[in-house]
């Protein structure tokens, strides 16, 4: 890790702060975000439906942001893995539009989540 703070390294980059930090930050939200919605679903609270289809969106463009940031680093950019998140992106974009219609039109959410 050393070599990425140091600007005599080669792996040295200025963006690497922002995206450490955002990436640290946005980790910590989404988790505890998902432990306050684990809690819901399990009480099965009414609103969770929406409240889910409205999390989705969110916690895609948080992900969307931590691969833009990380494509501003030329070594990050040119890797493979890079890659991999962008596909993964993808199905993730993919099952957002999926689950989001099935939490606020199927009846079966709605009859699930009645406490």
């Amino acid at each position: 890790m050393g070599a990425l703070h140091d600007s005599e390294s080669p792996k040295y980059h200025a963006q690497w702060k922002l995206v450490i930090i955002y990436d640290a930050m946005m980790a910590t939200v989404i988790l505890f975000w998902n432990i306050v919605m684990l809690a819901f679903f399990f009480r099965k609270k009414r609103f969770f439906p929406r409240l889910a289809s409205a999390s989705l969106p969110i916690i895609f463009l948080l992900i969307f942001a931590s691969h833009y940031l990380g494509g501003l680093i030329p070594a990050v950019a040119g890797s493979a893995e890079y890659a991999k998140q962008g596909t993964a992106l993808i199905v993730r974009f993919i099952g957002m539009h999926v689950w989001i219609p099935y939490f606020l039109l199927s009846k079966r959410a709605a009859k699930t989540f009645v406490r």
